[in-house]
């Protein structure tokens, strides 16, 4: 099998930015995949109209659609169609039906990838209905979270190229908590595995409506709230991982900006207990 860089460079004349643009958008897109319940394929556009599949990503939390890999392979005509649309208008496509794949039913949308303004190629965002039922609230927190990274992407703004995660083990994954804040860095949602980690610093009560940052650096709270990128995180503001620590106990915490046309919208935010983790190391 080819690997990212030989199928980029034997399909396409892409500048060294864009590229650098497509490996940090496959480095960062598993948040995407599992907010959306949804597999992604990123198809890159050739000078003869095909498309070829430069990377997969499977969701960790739904039923995948693509159980062999398909880098390296054209995309079949019968689905060119959304794609080609998506590339040519530079806007989010979705078809109006789902289709059949082998024995499920599959929602296909198009996502196109944008950098400096250029299209240079398209997420094939794919879910498997197969397992559809009523969504409960978390599962809509997730979708409609998904739904705003995707449009950042069509807009040139994720993946976030200052993005700072830090190379210690335990970066937090969309089922080890997860929560929504508004422009104001006030809690708008909170997963329970998110509210659990909040408890375990001191937290009481709900989160919903409270502004987390203020809250986490309360009288009694947790220790490092005044260090380095820690508040900026906390309130959403920038794309990067911190941890907070109490009582022994040690929460890894990654913000990532929700940006509308450039404007900061809001944030999702990332959480795990990482005590043991820390003990161990």
């Amino acid at each position: 099998m080819a690997t990212f860089s030989e199928l980029v460079e034997r399909n396409a004349n892409l500048t060294d930015r864009d590229r650098e643009w497509l490996h940090t958008l496959v480095a960062d897109w598993q948040v995407i995949a599992d907010l959306a319940f949804a597999d992604l394929v990123l198809w890159l556009p050739r000078s003869d109209g095909e498309f070829v599949a430069l990377a997969q990503c499977r969701s960790s939390s739904g039923p995948t659609v693509h159980y062999d890999d398909i880098v390296g392979r054209l995309l079949p005509g019968s689905s060119q169609t959304l794609l080609a649309t998506a590339l040519e208008t530079g806007e989010i496509q979705r078809a109006q039906e789902p289709r059949w794949f082998g024995a499920n039913a599959i929602r296909d949308e198009a996502v196109p990838v944008v950098n400096d303004g250029r299209v240079i190629a398209v997420i094939a965002r794919q879910t498997n209905l197969g397992a559809v039922r009523t969504p409960s609230r978390l599962e809509l927190n997730y979708v409609e979270a998904a739904d705003e990274l995707c449009r950042m992407v069509a807009r040139g703004e994720f993946p976030s190229s200052s993005n700072i995660t830090g190379n210690r083990r335990g970066a937090p994954r969309v089922a080890d908590g997860f929560m929504r804040l508004d422009a104001d860095g006030v809690v708008t949602y909170s997963s329970p595995n998110a509210l659990s980690c909040a408890h375990r610093v001191g937290v009481t009560g709900s989160l919903v409506g409270r502004n987390l940052l203020d809250t986490l650096r309360g009288p009694g709270m947790a220790d490092q709230i005044s260090e380095d990128i820690t508040p900026l995180v906390l309130a959403g503001r920038t794309p990067a991982r911190t941890e907070i620590q109490m009582r022994g106990v040690c929460i890894s915490m990654r913000a990532i900006p929700i940006l509308t046309e450039g404007e900061h919208a809001g944030a999702i935010l990332l959480c795990r207990d990482v005590t043991e983790l820390r003990r161990r190391e």
